[in-house]
């Protein structure tokens, strides 16, 4: 007698991507427009607040720039990220352009793989800066508070995170209570001949080189820091409550659960759920149930 094999439950595969969003300006913030990037809302969040007098980020509002920067979406295209296919895009619009929001320019719009004469280029980058001021605001004041702490050897906070100097190295403390390390920074020279923070990180060969960085790209890995922390606290969040994920691709997790089990409602719930640093982060969750993976 063979003994028969119970059938192994049918799974679905479900697509979740997480992401920040509001309906009406953030507080202090000024803010007109939002993307559904979670970087941007992220970014956003993390400068609303004012931390001393010497780091102060300026509040404003710009009706006349946002206009401004709208007039630009409809003259302009839409461009692919670099080797990275159709769905991974950044606009030149009223929306985030990929790299403005850290400081980037036409040079790294370019880079980027756009292909339009530089002056138009141009004229987006100043335009998003004009509409989006606390964001550069921020940027210079992360700059001043990390050039202190190297000077002084002290703590400045900054907005929701803390730079603070140990054994000679610069630390940020992200909201969430990790770190970031910026190994031996020091001044050095940038590409412009002028007066810049350096860190040393391994090269391609494991060898240490100086990196130079400045103000929007300290803004960088902060925001991506952040992002990382709240997509790893919904990750274990999901877990708990019983979903196995296959993988994850930048914000978004992809589950593959039993069809008996579980709905995307409730895994979309549970990724909206802030963790207790982030309780004022609006957050939200949304997702798609597919036969095969492909990028929402």
């Amino acid at each position: 007698m063979t003994r028969s094999t119970p059938d192994p439950p049918r799974r679905r595969q479900m697509h979740i991507d997480i992401e920040t969003y509001s309906s009406q300006p953030l507080p202090k913030c000024g803010v007109y427009r939002y993307s559904q990037s979670s970087d941007f809302q992220i970014l956003i969040v993390t400068c609303w607040e004012d931390q001393g007098a010497d780091h102060r980020v300026r509040q404003g509002s710009c009706p006349n720039e946002a206009k401004e920067l709208a007039y630009h979406k409809r003259k302009t295209r839409l461009y692919d990220l670099r080797n990275a296919g159709p769905h991974h895009r950044f606009t030149v619009s009223n929306h985030l352009v990929h790299n403005c929001g850290y400081g980037g320019g036409v040079g790294a719009m370019k880079n980027m793989g756009a292909t339009m004469p530089d002056e138009e280029l141009q004229d987006i980058v100043e335009a998003w800066r004009r509409a989006n001021p606390h964001i550069v605001n921020y940027w210079y004041a992360v700059e001043r508070a990390a050039r202190q702490v190297v000077d002084e050897k002290v703590t400045a906070p900054i907005g929701k995170a803390v730079l603070y100097w140990k054994d000679s190295n610069m630390f940020m403390r992200l909201p969430s209570g990790r770190d970031l390390c910026y190994q031996g920074i020091c001044y050095t020279k940038n590409r412009f001949g002028n007066s810049s923070l350096g860190y040393y990180m391994p090269n391609g060969t494991g060898k240490m080189d100086l990196t130079e960085t400045f103000g929007g790209k300290l803004v960088e890995n902060l925001t991506q820091a952040v992002a990382r922390d709240i997509l790893a606290n919904s990750m274990l969040a999901l877990e708990a409550a019983g979903y196995r994920i296959v993988f994850h691709v930048h914000d978004e997790v992809i589950l593959e659960v039993p069809y008996e089990q579980g709905s995307l409602e409730e895994a979309c719930a549970i990724m909206g759920i802030p963790p207790a640093w982030a309780g004022d982060l609006p957050l939200r969750a949304d997702g798609d149930e597919l036969t095969y993976y492909r990028k929402m």
